[in-house]
């Protein structure tokens, strides 16, 4: 889940990867980890084990007219760079910044399933 208030691009939720994990650890770094062939191996996820161990946001995020929140699965951010993803988001309504989202993970080989919600407040 990513955060767009006045330009400012937030990242709200952490990947439960292996690769996020070997970022946690110090072993590499977040370039390193964008190119990184074991990117897609996720070590939580909903359905795949009896317990999954969530990550809980202890305070509210308060939002604002204008603002914008990008939920997305790793087909998306596997395949579009951070740039892309601001970019798209800054200047799309949420139904062209979803098909474009789609498209440009497409374009780019995405080879996972890619999900994509895009939320504008407006009041």
């Amino acid at each position: 889940a990513y955060y767009l208030h006045d330009g400012e691009f937030t990242r709200l939720t952490k990947d439960h990867s292996m690769v996020q994990e070997m970022v946690d650890e110090g072993l590499i770094s977040r370039g390193e980890a964008e190119n990184h062939p074991n990117k897609n191996i996720v070590t939580q996820a909903v359905g795949a084990a009896s317990e999954v161990h969530p990550d809980i946001r202890q305070s509210p995020l308060t939002l604002f007219a204008g603002d914008k929140l990008l939920l997305c699965s790793d087909g998306l951010w596997g395949s579009v760079s951070r740039e892309n993803l601001l970019d798209v988001l800054q200047k799309e309504s949420p139904e062209v910044a979803t098909e474009n989202y789609v498209n440009l993970a497409r374009q780019n080989g995405g080879h996972d399933n890619i999900t994509v919600q895009v939320i504008h407040i407006t009041e």
